[in-house]
């Protein structure tokens, strides 16, 4: 895994300071707003369909806990976040 983000994080700080000697700062503001933006806007949509869909389960459930096959408790919300991602790869 190091060995195909590292390049990756290099080539983007090299470019990013290329960019930077290159633009106007008044570019690289408002492409960093953007960036930002967009960003805070894929988090906060993700909480919300994730505070929906835990509020769901637990209404569902009215707080009762799920245990798993080797006889530990799995929260709701660890549950939730499993069942999205296996959501999200199909």
């Amino acid at each position: 895994l190091i060995l195909v983000m590292e390049p990756l994080t290099i080539a983007g700080a090299l470019i990013g300071a290329f960019l930077n000697k290159l633009l106007p700062e008044a570019i690289l503001v408002i492409s960093l707003v953007a960036l930002l933006s967009f960003t805070a806007q894929k988090t906060l949509t993700k909480a919300v369909r994730m505070y929906k869909a835990e509020t769901k389960a637990l209404l569902a459930t009215k707080g009762r806990a799920r245990v798993r096959s080797d006889g530990t408790k799995e929260s709701e919300l660890t549950r939730i976040a499993r069942e999205m991602e296996e959501e999200e790869d199909e």
